[in-house]
C-alpha cells in the first residue's frame, strides 16, 4: 500500500512542478534517461549534467533519483 501512495504522490508532485515552472512535457519525460546516464557514466559528467538540468527546471533530480 505504501508503495502506491508513493506513486501516485511522485505522480501528483510531477504535475503540479510541471504547472508551476511550465516546463514541457517532452522535457520532464527526457530528464530521467539523461539522469540514468549519467549515474552510469563518470563523476565528472555527473555534475555537467546537473548544472544543466538544475537550470532547466529547479529539481528534476529529485525526482528521477527517487524512480
Amino acid at each position: 500500500m505504501s508503495k502506491q501512495e508513493e506513486r501516485h504522490d511522485l505522480r501528483g508532485r510531477r504535475k503540479i512542478r510541471g504547472q508551476q515552472k511550465g516546463v514541457d512535457t517532452s522535457r520532464s519525460k527526457s530528464t530521467p534517461t539523461t539522469i540514468t546516464t549519467t549515474t552510469n557514466t563518470t563523476t565528472t559528467t555527473t555534475t555537467t549534467t546537473t548544472t544543466t538540468f538544475l537550470a532547466a527546471c529547479d529539481q528534476p533530480l529529485s525526482y528521477a533519483f527517487r524512480k
